[in-house]
C-alpha cells in the first residue's frame, strides 16, 4: 500500500475516469462496479479503469484530491456518473500490470491487495472481493471518505464547456493539474461543489436490483449479482 506520510504532496489533481465502455464490459464484469456501492464493511473503495492503476512512471501518485466518473455518450459529449472523494491511494506507485486485465482473461489478484482485502474484510453481498474480481490484478486503486452519485443526469461538452477541449483520452484517464489547467480544474471543482448535483447520502450496499443506470451498468450489476450467488453456494 502506498502512504508515504513523510512526503505528502498536494492534492492538486482531479481525475476523470471513464467507466462502462470498451467491449470488455459486454460479457464481463467491469471493475468499477464497485464504485457505486458501499462495500459490507460500512468503507468505500475505487477501481480505477483500466487495470487498477495510475501512470507507471509514478508522477500522478498520491496527488489525486478527487476522481469523477464519466461515460462517453459520443460527439464529445460525457455523461457524470459519480465522485469519489477524501481518498487514499492503496495501489502502489510505479504499478505495472498484465495486458490481460479487461480483455476478458482471468488474472490472478497480487499478493499486497489480496493481503489488503483481507485485512480490510473487503466484501459485496456477504462475498469477500477476491472471490469476485476476475477483471485486474488490482482491483482496489483507492479507499475513499465516500462515493456519490449524482441526483439528476448531469452531462459535459468537452469543447463547449472546457478550456481544453477535452475531458478523457485513449487510456480513460484524463488528469487535470491545478497549476497547469487552472480553468478546467475550477470548472470540475465547481460541479464537484456544488450540493445540487449530487446525492445527498454516499452510495449504499449492494442490492439485487438495480433501476437506473446506463446499460452496460446495468450488465455489469446484473453479472456482479450471480457471481456473489454463485460463490454463496
Amino acid at each position: 500500500m502506498f502512504n508515504n506520510q513523510n512526503n505528502k504532496k498536494m492534492k492538486d489533481v482531479i481525475l476523470m475516469n471513464t467507466l462502462f465502455t470498451g467491449s470488455h464490459v459486454v460479457q464481463n464484469i467491469g471493475g468499477e462496479i464497485i464504485n457505486f456501492y458501499r462495500s459490507d464493511n460500512d468503507n468505500f473503495y475505487v477501481y480505477v479503469r483500466p487495470y487498477g492503476t495510475l501512470r507507471g512512471d509514478g508522477c500522478w501518485d498520491d496527488r489525486i484530491r478527487t476522481i469523477v466518473f464519466i461515460h462517453t455518450c459520443g460527439n464529445g459529449e460525457f455523461e457524470i456518473l459519480g465522485k469519489a472523494v477524501g481518498l487514499e491511494q492503496i495501489v502502489p506507485n510505479k504499478t505495472t500490470h498484465s495486458h490481460d486485465s479487461e480483455i476478458g482473461k482471468d488474472v490472478e489478484v497480487v499478493d499486497s491487495q489480496r493481503d489488503y482485502i483481507k485485512k480490510e474484510k473487503i466484501a459485496y453481498g456477504g462475498v469477500n472481493l477476491e472471490h469476485l474480481v476476475e477483471w485486474a490484478e488490482y482491483p482496489i486503486s483507492f479507499k475513499a471518505r465516500a462515493i456519490y452519485r449524482t441526483s439528476q443526469p448531469l452531462f459535459l461538452k468537452s469543447k463547449i464547456d472546457l478550456n481544453s477541449g477535452k475531458i478523457t483520452n485513449q487510456s480513460g484517464k484524463y488528469y487535470i493539474e491545478q497549476s497547469v489547467n487552472p480553468t478546467d480544474f475550477q470548472t470540475i471543482e465547481d460541479i464537484i461543489n456544488d450540493p445540487y448535483n449530487w446525492e445527498i447520502a454516499p452510495v449504499d450496499y449492494l442490492r439485487t436490483i438495480e433501476h437506473n443506470g446506463i446499460d452496460a451498468f446495468k450488465d455489469s450489476h446484473s453479472m456482479f449479482i450471480d457471481k456473489i450467488i454463485k460463490n454463496k453456494k
